[in-house]
């Protein structure tokens, strides 16, 4: 079994001649140019300050503004004040969900990259987890997280944690064979045993990829709930503005005196 020779893993496998195991160098950077790194798509990150400015712009934020403004032009800060304070804590609490959601992005970046012990050219070698390319022989073992997507060549009392991935609570057994329970799945982690596997999909094209690609357009687009919100908000908004307008000019149509139909002083 190519377990046995390779006990104990520290020290280097010395195949048979001319049977060496892995690829070899040359194989490897023509994969990588090929397939690309094993990495989790990236998006620019955002700063603080695009945070914020997306934050700003919620119609809530827009709406909450521009009534504190107008009780400022209109000379009552006793109103606008609190106005103003309502919108740094909504702001504020957007603004940390926001930037609560780039962090958790990242560390599924990090997740999915960990650093790697493969057979190349028939030796071991300790590589950084987006080095790893299809077809590549991965050594796993009790504590190791899984670099990419593998089939089993090999195990021994193998059991994964793929919690991550499935929610599954409880470790599950891994056997050579044909199904799920014959694979290993990126950023699974081995509880027990160790395992030969050999790379069949790396990057975005991984199951945990997937989850970065769904991350990734869901935190551009606005939640079912926020839209509806924003569409509640522009609608009581607009329906605001076309009552006050209405009574301002009724007011002074009625009365000859428009300032107070705006506001700028008490009925």
């Amino acid at each position: 079994m190519l377990l046995q020779k390779l006990q104990p893993l520290q020290k280097p496998f010395l195949p048979e001649p001319g049977n060496e195991l892995g690829l070899s160098e040359s194989e490897v950077r023509a994969r990588l140019i090929k397939f690309g790194p094993n990495e989790l798509p990236s998006s620019q990150p955002k700063s603080r300050i695009e945070i914020l400015m997306r934050v700003a712009k919620e119609p809530m934020v827009v709406l909450l503004l521009v009534c504190g403004l107008l009780y400022l032009i209109l000379g009552k800060p006793e109103e606008g004040i609190p106005l103003f304070a309502s919108i740094l804590f909504v702001v504020g609490i957007g603004f940390f969900q926001q930037a609560k959601s780039e962090r958790a992005l990242e560390a599924l970046r990090d997740l999915a990259s960990p650093r790697a012990l493969v057979v190349r050219s028939g030796h071991e070698k300790r590589i950084a987890g987006s080095e790893v390319v299809p077809d590549d022989i991965l050594i796993v073992r009790e504590g190791d997280r899984v670099a990419a997507d593998c089939t089993l060549l090999e195990a021994q009392h193998l059991r994964v944690d793929e919690s991550l991935l499935t929610g599954e609570s409880l470790p599950v057994e891994k056997r050579v064979g044909v199904g799920e329970q014959g694979t290993l799945l990126s950023g699974s982690m081995i509880v027990t045993g160790r395992a030969l596997a050999k790379v069949t999909k790396t990057g975005s094209l991984t199951q945990m990829g997937r989850i970065g690609e769904t991350l990734k357009i869901k935190q551009d687009e606005p939640s079912q709930l926020e839209a509806e919100v924003g569409s509640i908000v522009k609608r009581f908004g607009a329906l605001g503005l076309c009552i006050s307008l209405l009574i301002a000019v009724s007011y002074g149509l009625i009365y000859r005196h428009w300032a107070p139909g705006f506001g700028a002083t008490p009925f």
